[in-house]
């Protein structure tokens, strides 16, 4: 059985170096060409005709499913990316493959220009995880010994851990939980004490699959400003897999999209809005109706929503479109202001996953 050292000693630092890391890398992590299959079996019961068995239990049939279909994904310091995709897109293989929980079927994987399959245990050390369902922590354990335990795991220095922990408290309001066994918190305080784990030994690589969920407001709003600290600061790298999409609107500075194990797109969260985004969202405010019968069509034409001296409404984003939109409005009405946005991020994501 192995033993885990529960004393910090200076010097395991030298057992425990990087230095078969390239430190002057740019690349944190890279996929090339990397293709995974899974084999699915199902009982295809025989129709009228066949013998007994057959058409009771059926025949076992087996088929390939593709996971993952020659993608290529990089990242340096300091980015935050957002991995976007329906139920099966193949997100979750792609994450397991990148931390070397699974081996793919062909192509390259590298964190810190070293495969995570042969170095997983030293790589681990720069790596911070969250999976939302999976915890981290000891169940009937108060979580101050689970955070301890960690930083010896970890080996880090007493001093630093001190101030570590004052860090995340600051932002994660930990330290009235320490007493606290996980089994006697609700979800979203739990989860505060996972992402305090996960951030412990000040990692340069952080992997977050549906880390705010059951979070209020206030603790999300916190949480994503920790994560935008450390990446500007820290200039760690952070892979977001969320299905909230407000996580990602405040968070992510680059965007990925699976589909069916493909990536179907990859770049800033601006060209998503823009390409994704088939409606402008025009608002405009007026102080009186000019014309009652032409005021009446345009809400009519446009599917408008009209509140308080104001008209709302999406527009197709074409410059034509929305300009004709406006240049109607302003004979209907005395307009006082004008804004053209786009639609919310949660519109456009619905409106890509329905048509992938």
């Amino acid at each position: 059985m192995t033993s885990v050292q529960t004393i910090y000693n200076p010097n395991q630092e030298i057992e425990n170096d990087f230095s078969y890391i390239n430190e002057n890398s740019t690349l944190v992590f890279s996929l090339e060409n990397i293709t995974k299959k899974y084999q699915k079996t199902k009982r295809k019961r025989a129709k009228k005709g066949f013998n007994l068995n057959q058409r009771i239990f059926g025949k076992k049939v087996s088929s390939n499913i593709e996971a993952l279909d020659n993608v290529s994904l990089n990242a340096r310091h300091g980015e935050i990316i957002a991995i976007l995709g329906p139920n099966g897109a193949g997100k979750s293989t792609l994450i397991k493959i990148l931390l070397g929980i699974i081996q793919p079927d062909s192509g390259e994987v590298s964190i810190f220009d070293q495969s995570p399959m042969i170095k997983r245990t030293k790589l681990m050390r720069k790596v911070g995880v969250i999976f939302g369902h999976r915890s981290q922590l000891w169940r009937h354990v108060p979580i101050k010994a689970s955070l301890d335990f960690a930083s010896k795991i970890y080996n880090v220095n007493p001093e630093a851990y001190k101030e570590r922990l004052d860090f995340l408290d600051s932002y994660l309001d930990i330290k009235t939980l320490y007493d606290k066994s996980p089994r006697h918190l609700s979800f979203g305080q739990r989860m505060r004490c996972e992402i305090a784990f996960s951030l412990i030994h000040k990692p340069e690589f952080l992997v977050y699959d549906e880390a705010t969920i059951g979070l209020d407001v206030l603790a999300r709003e916190k949480i994503l400003k920790l994560l935008k600290f450390i990446a500007t600061f820290d200039q760690t790298t952070i892979i977001l897999a969320s299905h909230i999409i407000g996580d990602v609107n405040n968070l992510a500075e680059r965007v990925v999209l699976l589909n069916k194990g493909k990536i179907e797109f990859d770049g800033s969260l601006t060209s998503f809005k823009e390409k994704f985004s088939s409606n402008k969202v025009c608002s405009l405010s007026y102080s009186k109706i000019k014309n009652m019968e032409l005021y009446h069509r345009i809400i009519d034409k446009y599917s408008l929503k009209t509140q308080d001296g104001s008209l709302t409404g999406e527009v197709s984003n074409t410059e034509n479109s929305y300009g004709k939109f406006i240049e109607e409005a302003m004979k209907a009405v005395e307009v006082t202001d004008i804004h053209v946005g786009e639609p919310p991020l949660e519109e456009i994501v619905k409106v890509v996953f329905n048509t992938i």
